[in-house]
Parts: structure tokens; C-alpha cells; sequence
């Protein structure tokens, strides 16, 4: 038993040397002074990439805001040039549209005065143009054949 005993202190304080040995040398191997050396030096040198892109990606930000506004506020400038062009044309036509009518009201009186005057016109030409055969004595309105272009499709009808 006491060999297995002194197995495991050996044992044990064994691996507590090579660590202790390890800790308190001065140097580390040659390799591991290379690769740490080359390490540090890619470490700054990508240090430095990222601050550069860092700085790109900021002024490009800038760029694309400074764009965005730019379009945002020309858009807005054309929507609104393009309402009012569309309400000018409208208020041209509606204008256009209403000016006959408005000439009618404000120079006719009203429609009625308007109707009794066109009633009162008519009532006021010569009732026998037809029947005195008009201007050279010809009647207009009779066919060839002498009957009466206006009453022919009626010639079958009863008369009251």
C-alpha cells in the first residue's frame, strides 16, 4: 500500500513541476515568438482595415442620406407642380364649360322669359310659306312625283 501511496505523490507532483517549469521560463520557444510576432502584426494591420471601413461605411451613409433627400424632396416638388397643373386645366375647362351657360343666365333673364320670347318669335312668321310655295313659287318640300315629302309616311292615316 505504501508503494501505491508514493506512486500517486510522484505521480502528482510530477505534473506541478513541468507547470512551474513552464511558467518561470524566461523565453518562450523560437516558433512561438515568430507566430506571436506575425499575430500581432495581422491583428494591427486588420485593426486598421476595420477603422477604415468603419469610416467608409459612415461616409457612405452620409452620401446615401444626403441622395435620399435629394429625390425625396424633387418628388415632392413634381407632385405638387403636377396637382396644380392638373387643377389649372380643370378650372379651364370648367370655366369653358360653364361661361355659355352663365352668358345664358346673366343675359337671357330667365328660361321661361326666354321661352315666351322664342314662342313669340316663332308665332310671328308668316303662317303659308309652305303652302305659297315659297320664293320662284316652287314648293320645296314636294317630291318629284308631287306629293308631300313630309306627309308621305303618313298618307294611310286617319286624320281627326
Amino acid at each position: 500500500m505504501l508503494s501505491a501511496i508514493r506512486a500517486r505523490t510522484i505521480t502528482h507532483r510530477r505534473p506541478a513541476r513541468l507547470l512551474l517549469c513552464r511558467r518561470l521560463s524566461p523565453r518562450p520557444p523560437a516558433g512561438q515568438r515568430v507566430l506571436r510576432q506575425t499575430y500581432d502584426a495581422n491583428r494591427i494591420a486588420i485593426d486598421h482595415v476595420l477603422k477604415m471601413a468603419a469610416t467608409r461605411n459612415s461616409l457612405d451613409e452620409g452620401d446615401a442620406g444626403g441622395f435620399i433627400r435629394e429625390r425625396t424632396y424633387g418628388l415632392i416638388g413634381l407632385g405638387v407642380t403636377s396637382t396644380q397643373v392638373t387643377f389649372g386645366f380643370a378650372s379651364l375647362i370648367a370655366h369653358g364649360t360653364t361661361r355659355p351657360m352663365r352668358h345664358a343666365a346673366e343675359g337671357g333673364g330667365s328660361v321661361v322669359a326666354a321661352t315666351q320670347r322664342l314662342a313669340a318669335a316663332t308665332n310671328a312668321l308668316p303662317r303659308g310659306i309652305g303652302a305659297s310655295g315659297g320664293p320662284g313659287g316652287k314648293r320645296s318640300d314636294r317630291s318629284p312625283s308631287g306629293q308631300d315629302e313630309a306627309s308621305a309616311p303618313y298618307d294611310g292615316m286617319a286624320t281627326c
